[in-house]
């Protein structure tokens, strides 16, 4: 399994180590207990530092937890822009799910955080945060997929939409499948062979999709 902790990067000094830590620690508490949940001291502690420094980094839980998001999101929403701004032929839309997977690998909490979002029925600000990401990058996918369609009828909206929620389910519901890999005997869900046969998978997938 690759490392993919951002504090064993070299090149950063050691606050931006800590801080980067900070963020991998949040990530999986936020993603276990939810925004409400985790504590800022629980955070602290599982560094093995006082609560009191995280405030070095992060003026507050929401900013922590805002950081989170965009630290793993904002890449998903780049590979989504590029492929509006070239009008992505079929080849790299098929490619699409097996980027996401592949930045879905180095976040692997965060599809669990994006289900507490999608079945959350408060008005947190926590939670309005993960909705409106969730909002630019369907928007984003409805727009890849669309191509050259600037303007879809009503029929292929549903058409597009439903094979972006297929696509979105399958990309991130394997990294919620740890228990049934292990029940299985097949390893973890970011052992590089499980990772490349799920990649494959979904390209083939999302073949049948575009050629519909």
């Amino acid at each position: 399994m690759k490392d993919i902790s951002y504090a064993g990067n070299k090149s950063l000094s050691k606050g931006e180590k800590t801080a980067q830590a900070l963020l991998d620690v949040a990530e999986q508490l936020f993603a276990e207990r939810g925004f409400e949940g985790a504590t800022l001291r629980e955070v602290a502690a599982a560094l093995g530092i006082q609560g009191p420094a995280i405030y070095k980094h992060f003026a507050s839980k929401e900013a922590l937890y805002t950081a989170v998001l965009e630290r793993a999101l904002s890449p998903m929403e780049q590979v989504l822009q590029r492929l509006m701004a070239k009008q992505a032929d079929l080849q790299e839309l098929a490619e699409l799910p097996a980027l996401m997977t592949e930045l879905l690998a180095q976040h692997p909490h965060m599809p669990a955080l994006f289900q507490q979002a999608l079945n959350a029925t408060d008005d947190s600000a926590a939670h309005q945060l993960m909705n409106d990401w969730l909002d630019r990058l369907f928007d984003g996918g409805l727009q890849a997929l669309a191509g050259q369609k600037k303007i879809l009828d009503q029929a292929e909206k549903r058409r597009v939409a439903m094979r972006l929620i297929a696509m979105f389910n399958l990309c991130s519901g394997y990294f919620l499948s740890q228990r049934v890999l292990s029940r299985l005997e097949l390893g973890a869900v970011l052992d590089e062979q499980n990772l490349d046969e799920q990649k494959k998978m979904l390209a083939k997938i999302m073949r049948l999709f575009l050629l519909e």
